[in-house]
């Protein structure tokens, strides 16, 4: 994703000075690409950026995942959590509430620790979602938009790493006020193994990608959110201008497709 935001972000929008609307004030570290930001709603830490602004903005500015709940305690299950963003501005939201991030990136995981570091109702797990329990390669992609081997039909590549992988639907036995699944490819293997046990969950969030050398199974994909009952809402960040002509491609995907699904 990050290497995304960046090719799209003209470059004077990439120098500006140390503020921000709405009190985002960047604090340069040792190297171009570590650093801290302190904003209206605390002190966060990041790899890039470029992709914590776009972050920041997305959450907290535009508030794109806000929701209203007549529970003060939403069970939030947030996977791809990437360095926790998403999870700070659900706990702005709803301080009650509980929020589980998966997050299998090594960097990624730290700076998600470090990011919600004494937040209570918070917790963290080190894996990937997916079908089953055990173990899954993974290719990090110097912490960005990392995904699992078997979304692209990779398990032969020497660059992927072993990670936990964590069964969804073990924890959908119980309502679910909001769950998003940023997941890198992974989202059709794990919706279709929870697809008799999404009707306790109240809002969904995925992200659909579509790999160069994978079926799309958008079908399959709207289908499974449909017959769970949600309605859906979709939309794009970055639509390509020309899409007969020229689609642009980052880590073997050439589509991202945001789906909110929710409930009458």
């Amino acid at each position: 994703m990050r290497r995304i935001i960046k090719a799209f972000t003209p470059p004077i929008l990439w120098s500006l000075g140390r503020k921000i609307k709405n009190g985002l004030i960047i604090k340069k570290e040792a190297s171009q690409e570590d650093g801290i930001s302190t904003t209206n709603h605390g002190i966060f830490y990041y790899e890039n950026e470029g992709a914590f602004k776009f972050l920041y903005n997305d959450y907290f500015i535009k508030e794109k995942y806000k929701f209203e709940s007549t529970n003060q305690k939403p069970l939030i299950i947030d996977g791809g959590a990437n360095i926790g963003v998403g999870c700070r501005y659900w706990k702005f939201l709803y301080p009650e509430s509980e929020v589980i991030a998966f997050e299998p990136d090594e960097l990624n995981f730290s700076l998600l620790n470090k990011n919600m570091i004494n937040i209570p109702g918070f917790r963290a797990e080190k894996k990937a979602l997916w079908s089953t329990n055990g173990a899954l390669k993974f290719h990090a992609v110097g912490g960005e938009s990392g995904y699992v081997a078997k979304a692209n039909a990779e398990i032969g590549n020497p660059e992927f790493v072993v990670v936990p992988a964590f069964r969804l639907r073990d924890l959908l036995n119980r309502k679910i006020d909001l769950l998003k699944l940023d997941i890198e490819g992974g989202e059709m293997e794990v919706l279709r193994d929870c697809k008799d046990y999404l009707h306790n969950v109240e809002r969904i969030f995925v992200e659909h990608h579509s790999f160069l050398e994978s079926p799309q199974q958008l079908s399959d994909f709207f289908g499974v959110l449909e017959n769970a009952g949600f309605r859906i809402n979709v939309q794009v960040d970055i639509p390509a201008k020309q899409p007969f002509l020229k689609r642009y491609i980052y880590n073997k995907k050439y589509s991202w497709i945001n789906v909110f699904g929710f409930r009458n």
